[in-house]
C-alpha cells in the first residue's frame, strides 16, 4: 500500500557550500508541504534503506546539485531504474536510479521519478550557498510546490 502519493527527497553535505542545495530545499519543503500525501526528507546522501520509502510512493523527486550545469541553471529529468541496482562492494551510497531498482527488484514498486538539479559552483567547506545557487532555491521550491499541487509563500 502507498503511503504517500509524492516522496521528496533532497540530498546533500550542507557543510560543503552548494552541495548542500538539496538538503536546504528539503529542509525549507518540510516546513511547508510535510502530510497530505507528501513525504518530504533531508538526507546527506542516498542509502540502500531509502529503497522502501521510495517503494510505498506513487511518484519521487530528487533534488540535488549538478557539477556539470552552468551555475544556478535548474534542470529536471525522468528518472528510471537502474537494472542493476547492487551498490559496489563496501559501498553504503547509491544513486536514484539504483534505488528505483532497488524499489522494483525488492518491493515490485516502481514510482515515477524525476531528478531536479541546479549547476553550482563553490564546494568548499562552509554552510553558506553561491550566489546563483541561493537564487535558484525560490524557483525549485516553486516547480516542487507545482509538482506536488501545493502553492508556497515564499518570504
Amino acid at each position: 500500500m502507498r503511503n504517500s502519493r509524492l516522496l521528496i527527497i533532497g540530498y546533500g553535505n550542507p557543510l560543503r557550500q552548494d552541495d548542500g542545495l538539496g538538503w536546504h530545499a528539503a529542509t525549507r519543503l518540510s516546513e511547508t508541504l510535510q502530510g497530505n500525501g507528501v513525504q518530504v526528507l533531508a538526507c546527506h546522501q542516498l542509502t540502500p534503506e531509502l529503497a522502501e520509502t521510495i517503494s510505498q510512493a506513487e511518484r519521487v523527486v530528487f533534488i540535488d546539485v549538478n557539477c556539470t550545469q552552468p551555475p544556478g541553471q535548474i534542470s529536471c529529468r525522468t528518472v528510471t531504474p537502474d537494472s542493476n541496482p547492487r551498490p559496489p562492494a563496501l559501498d553504503h551510497v547509491m544513486n536514484p536510479s539504483a534505488l528505483l531498482g532497488s524499489a522494483l527488484a525488492l518491493y515490485k514498486a516502481s514510482p515515477e521519478a524525476v531528478m531536479l538539479s541546479v549547476g553550482g559552483q563553490a564546494f568548499d567547506f562552509g554552510p553558506e550557498l553561491s550566489r546563483a545557487v541561493s537564487e535558484a532555491i525560490p524557483r525549485v521550491l516553486a516547480m516542487i510546490s507545482e509538482m506536488a499541487g501545493a502553492k508556497l509563500h515564499h518570504a
